[in-house]
């Protein structure tokens, strides 16, 4: 699968997940629910770090819902 990263960068937060993925943040609260949805991580262990998204990822999720909702 060919996914290109976002030009904004590598990582992101919520809200710009939300953003890239055009939902509001309830919206995305309840996708990240859905067991199929890329799970975040901290860069640090503190307990304030954010959590961080690959975006690669994200639009690979999004790629393959987009698919599915295709066929």
């Amino acid at each position: 699968m060919d996914v290109r990263i976002a030009p904004a960068g590598l990582l992101c937060t919520s809200d710009e997940a939300a953003a890239m993925l055009k939902c509001s943040r309830s919206t995305f609260n309840r996708l990240r629910q859905t067991p199929d949805f890329p799970r975040p991580f901290s860069l640090t262990d503190a307990f304030h770090a954010p959590n961080l998204w690959l975006t690669a990822d994200l639009y690979a999720w999004a790629k393959a819902r987009a698919d599915a909702a295709k066929s």
